[in-house]
């Protein structure tokens, strides 16, 4: 999706490769749905009306960390009190469903959210911290490199600050 989003805000008229991506995000999109209806099969419930249910509530708490990820006082019980679950009950269906519990949800996409920001802003690592919901540096450079394998600054943008380019080129 962003790489047909950013084929569109450079006016790229390619038929053909917009054919084949869209073609592979309907595939894709398939391939979700046939995992959601995986996923709720995993829940432990006796009436699949119940299960629908469970998988309807953690799809919104998913929903909901997806907004909310840059909160820095996102928790467990906020999350829990939007899916309408105690936060035992929610972290029990969430990684049955899930295959992971909520806060490592949370953790991946705050990760996914930041290595955007690194890659794609001239954001410094401390300003993608908070962006992300880590109010506390040390905290997110741990947990960045824990989900990474490397420093956040490994993968700061390597862009020029357009104040900096007319510095190194002047006209």
């Amino acid at each position: 999706m962003n790489e047909i989003a950013a084929r569109c805000r450079r006016c790229f008229a390619d038929g053909h490769w917009y054919e084949e991506k869209t073609a592979l995000l309907y595939v894709a999109l398939l391939g979700a749905q046939d995992q959601a209806l995986t996923a709720e099969a995993r829940i432990n419930a006796a009436k699949s009306s119940t299960r629908a249910e469970l998988a309807r509530r953690i799809r919104r708490a998913q929903q909901f960390m997806l907004e909310a990820y840059s909160n820095v006082n996102l928790n467990l019980n906020i999350i829990a009190g939007e899916a309408c679950l105690s936060p035992y009950h929610l972290i029990r269906v969430f990684k049955a469903h899930a295959g992971q519990t909520p806060m490592q949800y949370l953790t991946a996409v705050r990760m996914a959210a930041a290595l955007s920001l690194l890659r794609e802003t001239s954001m410094t690592v401390t300003e993608v911290a908070s962006a992300v919901g880590y109010g506390d540096r040390a905290a997110f450079f741990r947990a960045f490199r824990k989900h990474y394998g490397r420093a956040p600054s490994a993968f700061v943008s390597r862009r020029l600050n357009p104040d900096n380019e007319n510095a190194a080129h002047p006209s």
